[in-house]
């Protein structure tokens, strides 16, 4: 058998392998679908960043979510590496997670010539304390399922 042929068969066999893995469910990530409504002082949160994350490495995988009109977000799987979130099935994975909601604008601040531009003066929408999944209090269970996770926050 000539060098040509072998690679033919090689590169053929490599072929229908991928082929064969393709459309294949392996590799994806069983995740449960999550979804809630967030108020402050009782009002819905337009515009709000809800983020999940796993209170251990061993379980659990980052998922972040955007609040519409209603103050309601559905999360999806942050994939590392991705560069931005994956939607997988509108949820995260099964396990205990701590929860930031973050809101805020950053106020334009003048050009200052040559000298490096002043840090701009962030606005928070929803108190600050909650835009740290470690300061925020706010945790989650994600179970097998359809979860509904509301967060009532307060001003105060």
């Amino acid at each position: 058998m000539s060098i040509q042929s072998t690679i033919r068969i090689g590169s053929l066999f490599l072929l229908l392998s991928v082929i064969g893995g393709c459309g294949s469910d392996a590799g994806m990530l069983k995740t449960e679908y999550v979804a809630g409504i967030v108020t402050l002082d009782g009002a819905p949160v337009q515009g709000a960043t809800v983020m999940f994350s796993p209170t251990t490495k061993e379980v659990g995988t980052p998922a972040n979510g955007f609040t519409n009109a209603a103050g309601r977000y559905e999360l999806t799987v942050v994939m590392p590496g991705a560069g931005m979130s994956a939607p997988i099935n509108g949820g995260t994975l099964s396990g205990e997670y701590m929860v930031s909601i973050a809101k805020s604008t950053a106020e334009e601040t003048p050009e200052d010539g040559p000298v490096a531009p002043k840090m701009p003066k962030l606005t928070y929408h929803v108190p600050k304390k909650y835009s740290n999944p470690r300061t925020s209090g706010l945790t989650a269970t994600v179970s097998a399922g359809k979860n509904d996770i509301p967060f009532e926050l307060s001003s105060k």
